[in-house]
């Protein structure tokens, strides 16, 4: 969707992220409007030019978190496939970037945005990597329902579930909780045969709450 204020920066960023994840770490992108809107009956199109300085290649040199970082880049990286299995290599700063928020998210940061950035050795033809972040405030689990299901099976899931309100609120816990629920008890797996389980959570972000519904519904 076309907008005047952020499309062209949408752009840069994108064909930006895509070339550094191939390894032109210097790679240099402009957006602008080249013509007038296209009217069609199915919509309105609005034309852009994209000026790409893709630069020279870099291979990965060092990485290193920020002190702010509470997590060691050890710890994050066992839990991540070899470097030497990302094609392209610079494939692997996205995923490191991508489980440090998730790390964060998991403790109830939801807003948190980790930054890289990129010191280039032009002499040895390396990228050396920093990971930065800015977590935010910590959102709570405010309030939960299950919805769909009678009391029975409604006392069961609470019977294992964990999260209570008050607690930061992971989101990851409920994709686990409702992958592993029916094999933590012969009643409730019995109860949830044949359901399908979704969840529906709304960030409050003036309070930092999460109010989270799960719904059971029939296959």
């Amino acid at each position: 969707v076309y907008k005047s204020d952020k499309t062209a920066k949408n752009l840069e960023s994108h064909f930006e992220s895509y070339y550094k994840a191939h390894g032109y770490a210097a790679v240099k992108v402009r957006a602008y409007r080249s013509g007038n809107p296209v009217y069609s009956p199915e919509a309105i199109r609005v034309p852009f030019n994209i000026v790409i300085e893709e630069g020279r290649s870099y291979k990965i040199g060092t990485i290193q978190l920020s002190p702010k970082i509470p997590y060691k880049l050890a710890e994050m990286e066992k839990t991540m496939k070899p470097r030497s299995q990302y094609s392209p290599e610079s494939e692997y700063i996205q995923a490191l970037s991508a489980k440090i928020q998730a790390k964060y998210k998991a403790s109830g940061y939801l807003d948190c945005v980790v930054t890289v950035h990129t010191d280039l050795d032009d002499a040895a033809g390396v990228a050396n990597y920093t990971l930065d972040s800015d977590p935010g405030p910590v959102y709570h689990l405010a309030y939960l329902k299950f919805e769909n299901t009678s009391d029975e099976t409604r006392t069961l899931l609470m019977k294992y579930w964990q999260m209570v309100p008050g607690d930061p609120y992971d989101e990851s816990y409920v994709n686990k909780f409702i992958l592993q629920a029916p094999s933590w008890d012969r009643e409730l797996s019995h109860a949830l045969s044949g359901m399908k389980a979704s969840y529906d959570a709304q960030a409050d972000t003036e309070k930092h709450e999460v109010t989270l519904v799960i719904r059971l519904e029939k296959q």
